[in-house]
């Protein structure tokens, strides 16, 4: 996995696996997070700061159950993408180095998906697109040991028009007959087939799924998610007076652009040698929680599924079971007590900027921008040229004087003829 990759994993459990999924937010930073069973249940999700959160719950149930999302990074301009359908898929579309379209798709194993419907879904997703989910479908041509009639309908129906990414590794494990099976699935368009490449996690975190990925090929120009600022408190001033120095001779025979443009560059080298600046990604989550004992649960976790993997046994399936389930414990427990340490510090002469500036650190509230894709007559702009050809349009249209009165524009007429004194 990487920071130019697709990621789709059914996580049994967005609130449950929370952690897991921060994990892989921030050792992978993906372009997007394709999430299945998220058992939410209409309440509000704030957990990922830098990530746009689009989701579609299950409805008409008594309990939080199935549920899709997918998660983009802020810096990426996106657009929501409506779907019609009864299915679990819910669907955006970022502008990369083309307008690409992600969706995330959830098919319960005792569900009816018709041959009408999948078809419904794909011809609403513009193309290219890009189609992640768990289908519990089998079929040999995606490394099941049999067909069943879901596998045959997908054959049937995506293939038709899609091309399938998976490489015939599994991405669940059964843990009542310790059986690998290969469940979750990747369709694009073949316009983008060449620049994505397949790949799958063997690890599963907190869920019986192991996440996949799609790693993109092409150059993307990542965005800034926050714009440095200068330290001015770590400045080196004598270095800077030293440097900004300007030539006696540095406004002769030159234009007003020209001379401008040469002190504002000696200005800005100056600075740039002599003032140092913050860095332009986000810092990681702030986790005043982890401790050694959520650290060492955490590697006895990794360590009890590394055994499994290579002696896939019921004893130390059930090892691993029992390590994850101390290490959510233990993070459970960490959380509690430091949120107890801190509440205890606090009192009548704390500052207020001590405790807000404590409590955006811990919920991650950092300053990042994002930027939604400008659609024109119901089409997005394909890149952010076009957008920006759009907007200058744009406040040209509104500066000009076709919007101001007949009698304010005798008026302003008037004043352009004085001379400024």
């Amino acid at each position: 996995m990487g920071s130019k990759s697709f990621i789709q994993w059914n996580c049994r459990g967005l609130i449950a696996n929370v952690e897991d999924i921060h994990s892989i937010l921030e050792n992978s930073t993906p372009l997007t997070l394709c999430l299945q069973e998220t058992h939410l249940n209409a309440q509000p999700v704030s957990f990922f700061k830098q990530y746009n959160v689009f989701r579609k719950d299950r409805a008409c149930t008594g309990r939080p159950s199935g549920g899709v999302a997918v998660l983009s990074h802020r810096s990426i301009p996106f657009s929501h993408v409506p779907l019609n359908t009864n299915l679990e898929a819910v669907a955006i579309r970022l502008s990369l180095d083309r307008l690409i379209t992600v969706c995330s798709l959830y098919i319960p194993p005792s569900s009816d998906v018709s041959q009408s419907e999948l078809h419904a879904l794909v011809s609403q997703l513009p193309a290219p697109f890009i189609l992640q989910g768990d289908f519990n479908a089998h079929n040999p041509l995606w490394g099941s040991a049999k067909r069943d009639s879901r596998g045959k309908l997908i054959e049937d129906t995506l293939l038709q028009a899609t091309c399938l990414m998976n490489k015939k590794e599994p991405t669940y494990i059964h843990a009542g007959n310790l059986s690998f099976s290969c469940l979750d699935l990747a369709f694009c368009s073949p316009s983008i087939f060449q620049c994505l490449q397949w790949g799958v996690t063997k690890n599963p975190y907190g869920s019986d799924h192991f996440p996949t990925y799609l790693k993109y090929l092409v150059q993307v120009n990542a965005l800034p998610v926050r714009e440095p600022r200068w330290r001015l408190d770590r400045a080196d001033w004598d270095r800077y007076r030293t440097q900004a120095v300007f030539p006696p001779d540095v406004l002769q025979g030159r234009s007003v652009e020209e001379a401008n443009e040469a002190i504002t560059n000696t200005i800005t080298q100056s600075a740039a040698a002599a003032i140092p600046q913050t860095s332009a990604s986000l810092p990681r989550r702030c986790k005043p929680w982890w401790n050694d004992e959520c650290k060492q649960a955490r590697t006895a976790q990794q360590r009890a599924w590394a055994v499994f993997r290579r002696r896939p046994t019921s004893a130390n399936l059930l090892e691993f079971k029992r390590k994850r389930a101390l290490a959510k414990r233990t993070f459970k427990k960490a959380k509690r007590t430091s949120w107890q340490q801190y509440v205890s510090t606090l009192n009548t002469r704390t500052p207020a900027k001590f405790v807000w500036d404590r409590l955006n650190r811990i919920r991650g509230n950092y300053h990042a921008f994002s930027l939604p894709l400008i659609i024109v007559n119901g089409t997005p702009c394909a890149t952010l040229y076009e957008q920006a050809n759009i907007l200058c349009e744009h406040f040209q249209h509104v500066s000009s004087s076709s919007h101001y009165s007949p009698a304010f524009l005798q008026i302003k007429a008037v004043a352009e003829k004085k001379k400024i004194v």
